[in-house]
C-alpha cells in the first residue's frame, strides 16, 4: 500500500498508523515530494517510482521511501537542513 502524503507531518502520520496497526500484513509505504509535482525538478516522480518498486521488495511494516532509501518506522524524521528523511540515529 502506498500513501502519498505531505512531508511536514509524514513521519508523524506513519507512526500514528503503526500504533494503530502494529503488525501490518503488507508493506505500507509513505512517500511524497519536497518540491511540488508542478515545479520543474520535482522529486515526486522519483519518490513514487521508488515506492512502487519497494512495495514488491519490502517485508510487511510501515516505511517512508524517499530519495533512494526505505526507512522503517518508528523513529524516522524529516531533516529540514538536508531536506530529506533520516533514520532515527541521524
Amino acid at each position: 500500500m502506498i500513501v502519498l502524503h505531505g512531508t511536514d507531518a509524514m513521519a508523524q502520520t506513519a507512526e500514528a498508523l503503526l500504533a494503530r496497526i502494529p503488525g501490518p500484513w503488507v508493506p505500507i509505504i509513505f512517500t511524497g515530494a519536497m518540491t511540488p509535482h508542478v515545479i520543474e525538478g520535482s522529486d515526486t516522480r522519483q519518490n513514487v517510482t521508488e515506492a512502487l518498486f519497494a512495495c514488491r521488495l519490502l517485508e510487511p511494516g510501515v516505511y517512508i521511501v524517499f530519495h533512494g532509501r526505505a526507512l522503517r518506522c518508528p523513529g524516522v524524521r524529516k531533516d529540514y537542513e538536508r531536506m530529506t528523511f533520516v533514520p532515527p540515529a541521524s
